[in-house]
């Protein structure tokens, strides 16, 4: 999963772990202090603090620090925010009866922090790092019309989106080939197969498939079978993929702080169900599209077309 963030893309403030005593602090737990991690929550407390700079006071943890004692005192603030998978689930093992937003990390990695604690259901919420199937198949038929089946390579990880990828593609009228990997070892045969029933293949951010090791060859048998790829980050168009939806840490930030602004309205903190971020970007790698012969929409009006989809999501 850290791969799959590291492709998805100084501290706030870092003060003492125990004055969380006033009104309305709020704790972000970051995974690292790797640049996406430190973006989203820079982001996060910038915009919040653009509409309501008296509300709250937000104090930045790295995941590392929080050992026992470090991790009772995050009861005493009034929410809490962690930012990638990590911080997510440290924070899921602590038995807090505040509201926890989880930032930064893939649908796939939220659900099963729910299924730990069905019963803190109620006080956690997320905004998603990836991005919604129904947009990423959206932008397929927006840049190849010409193509009815769409394959993906689902690992541990993205196995059980299968069905939503199906019920996703119907109303665009396109068709999922789906090959899933019980193990790394099956790759080359699984994308052998996926590539002999579909015309173009779309990633999915699950590190059993796609990470540095594999990448290249995957792109390098897309281009001998004429196929498309559709990624999942900026860096894969850069790699030789044909086109993606992304989110920046930014954006993700940005989206956070937005669902904060709303959720603190009232007189205590009342946290929205989990979403995707309004908030992305498309990328188109030129080249890959000359080699495909493909004439396609400037990415700005790829965006725009997406953006008026996204609506009816």
């Amino acid at each position: 999963m850290r791969v799959v963030l590291a492709w998805l893309f100084g501290f706030v403030s870092c003060c003492g772990l125990v004055s969380a005593a006033q009104t309305d602090n709020i704790a972000i737990v970051v995974s690292e202090s790797a640049d996406a991690y430190m973006q989203v929550a820079e982001r996060l407390r910038v915009r919040f603090d653009l509409d309501n700079p008296e509300r709250a006071r937000f104090i930045t943890i790295p995941a590392q620090a929080l050992d026992g004692k470090n991790a009772e005192a995050l009861a005493n603030y009034q929410l809490v925010v962690s930012v990638g998978v990590r911080a997510a689930t440290l924070i899921n093992n602590f038995e807090l009866r505040v509201p926890v937003l989880h930032t930064l990390v893939p649908r796939v990695a939220y659900e099963p922090l729910l299924v730990a604690k069905p019963a803190a259901g109620k006080n956690i919420s997320a905004v998603f790092i990836d991005q919604p199937v129904s947009r990423q198949l959206e932008l397929v038929r927006l840049v190849t019309p010409q193509v009815i089946r769409v394959g993906a390579l689902l690992g541990n990880d993205t196995a059980i989106i299968s069905r939503a990828l199906e019920q996703a593609a119907k109303p665009l009228g396109l068709q999922v080939e789906i090959e899933t990997l019980k193990s790394p070892e099956e790759l080359p045969s699984s994308l052998k197969r996926v590539f002999a029933r579909s015309d173009a293949l779309l990633a999915l951010p699950d590190a059993q498939v796609y990470n540095q090791s594999t990448l290249q060859g995957i792109l390098l048998n897309a281009y001998r079978s004429g196929q498309p790829v559709f990624g999942f980050s900026a860096a894969q168009v850069k790699a030789g993929a044909l086109a993606a939806v992304y989110s920046t840490p930014e954006q993700i930030g940005n989206h956070a702080a937005e669902v904060l602004l709303k959720a603190g309205e009232g007189n205590k903190w009342t946290l929205p169900a989990a979403q995707y971020s309004r908030y992305f970007n498309v990328a188109v790698n030129r080249e890959v599209s000359r080699s495909l012969n493909l004439q396609i929409d400037e990415d700005i009006v790829l965006h725009e077309k997406l953006k008026r989809a996204a609506k009816g999501e």
